[in-house]
């Protein structure tokens, strides 16, 4: 069974969950953006001389990460803002172009959503301008709004579909395909609903 070597009894199921680490990873202009699962996001700054560092200010804790095209990074899956209390369910993202304003403020644009509805963050994909987040039960669209105070939405656009896996998932296009925790296949197209295959 999963967990330490020799803990509890003979083939039972853990009590926690344990996941494989896995990497996100995505352009920042010239540089590279890059979160292993469960971890913070770091910043290599295109220097073969020196090492990715972690990205001031960011979650200490994110489940999988992206880079919108309106260049802000999202953290799916992370610790909350005010409570610094991780939930699966959080998203937060960085201001326009500023990689290391997290704070969500009046005059910033990074914020902080909850999705609503039960599971945790899998992973998420950039489609066209939009996002698409899955959780292990559903598939939720992010649209830019773009004013100050509500720079993005997320909607549900599908449910009993979820991701099983960051790895799971591609974009061709303006359409995504994944498999799901059914082993069902899915596709999504912007405009539609989700799918099975």
């Amino acid at each position: 069974g999963p967990g330490a070597y020799s803990v509890g009894g003979y083939s039972e199921p853990s009590t926690a969950d344990y996941f494989p680490r896995t990497w996100a990873l995505a352009p920042w202009g010239q540089n590279l953006v890059a979160n292993p699962r469960g971890g913070t996001i770091y910043l290599w700054e295109n220097d073969t001389g020196e090492v990715a560092k972690p990205l001031a200010n960011a979650p200490r804790a994110v489940t999988h990460m992206v880079v919108a095209p309106q260049d802000m990074i999202f953290a799916l899956g992370c610790n909350e803002e005010a409570s610094g209390s991780f939930n699966a369910l959080c998203i937060r993202h960085c201001g326009v172009r500023r990689n290391t304003e997290w704070n969500t403020a009046a005059n910033t644009t990074a914020r902080e959503y909850i999705l609503p509805g039960g599971g945790r963050i899998v992973a998420g994909r950039v489609i066209g301008s939009h996002i698409l987040v899955w959780t292990n039960h559903a598939l939720y669209l992010g649209q830019y709004i773009g004013s100050l105070a509500q720079p993005w939405r997320f909607d549900r656009v599908g449910e009993k579909c979820g991701l099983v896996g960051p790895n799971a998932a591609i974009v061709v296009g303006q359409a995504a395909f994944w498999l799901g925790p059914d082993l069902q296949f899915y596709r999504y197209g912007l405009g539609q609903s989700p799918t099975a295959i």
